[in-house]
């Protein structure tokens, strides 16, 4: 599943030359198809993203110490994004300049403003880009840090999960178990979403992402939250496909005939668009996890063919 989001995201960013938000390029007019696709993808790819990862943390912690964890995630996360800041976002920031008109002078003079910077807490950032030049940004290499701050931030309640607090663990399982219990676990980031309203970072809030990978460690935890999931697999497309209907339709009120934006708007419709999109996106998570449990399911209970003896 990690794979298969991962690549999905070239022809998500390339789809994204063809909406209308802003992009590092873009082609004019926006493409519908390809925007309805955008929107689509987005509502559910970087929050299946993080449930996957919360998977991963579980099963690292397994065969690791606290110290041996914090290791694994530096190594993993901390050294490909530093890598990836040095060497992949300079050049797409400098071509954006250009492709738009401006101009951002010789590529190693444009090098040293890009890394310009102060230090400044916009959690989980420490540093902020000096204005001007205002040119520094992780681009697509957000999620890693992300990934990063929360697992450590995460740690010491995965820690617990893990120990004492196993029998907490062990009754939210029981609850979720239940019939459609487990779409409950959309509210947290449906509250979120509403009230603190959607950022850059793959179309959330940044603390939006917190609830999902703490979700994912929890579905590794213990099976009945993804058989929960894998029961649920249907019923999570009666709840996505009315919520995104909702999104479209109350997305194009808001913005194209009451002006504002239901990303960032508070009034009254755009702080329920958001909380609908927490929703939708939850729904969507628990369909797909659902399907691919069932697949591998099925592929399990498949005889192995004999090999034949030479």
């Amino acid at each position: 599943m990690r794979a298969a989001v991962v690549g999905g995201l070239i022809f998500f960013h390339t789809a994204r030359i063809f909406d209308p938000l802003d992009f590092y390029v873009k082609d004019q007019p926006p493409n519908l198809p390809l925007t309805l696709f955008v929107f689509f993808a987005g509502l559910w790819g970087m929050p299946l993203l993080f449930v996957v990862s919360g998977l991963g943390a579980w099963y690292s912690l397994r065969s690791r110490t606290a110290t041996g964890f914090v290791r694994e995630r530096l190594a993993r996360l901390l050294v490909p994004f530093l890598v990836g800041l040095l060497l992949v976002v300079p050049p797409q920031v400098y071509y954006r300049l250009r492709f738009q008109g401006q101009d951002p002078g010789s590529y190693w003079q444009f090098y040293g403003d890009f890394f310009q910077v102060h230090p400044g807490l916009k959690f989980p950032w420490l540093v902020r880009p000096d204005d001007p030049p205002d040119l520094f940004e992780p681009a697509h290499l957000w999620f890693l840090y992300f990934l990063l701050a929360y697992s450590l931030l995460l740690l010491p309640a995965l820690l617990y999960l893990r120990g004492s607090g196993r029998q907490l663990l062990e009754r939210l399982a029981s609850f979720c178990a239940r019939p459609w219990a487990i779409f409950l676990l959309a509210l947290p980031v449906a509250v979120i979403e509403a009230a603190l309203g959607t950022e850059e970072s793959g179309g959330w809030n940044r603390y939006a992402f917190i609830p999902f990978l703490l979700y994912g460690f929890l579905f590794a935890a213990d099976l009945r939250f993804g058989e929960a999931i894998r029961r649920h697999a249907r019923a999570g497309l009666l709840v996505g496909v009315p919520a995104m209907l909702v999104l479209l339709g109350l997305g194009f009120y808001v913005s194209e005939v009451a002006g504002r934006d239901p990303a960032v708007a508070h009034d009254g419709w755009s702080v329920l668009w958001r909380f609908v999109k927490g929703i939708g996106a939850w729904a969507w998570i628990i369909t797909i996890m659902g399907a691919a449990m069932s697949v591998v399911r099925r592929r399990a209970s498949q005889p192995t063919p004999a090999v034949p003896h030479h």
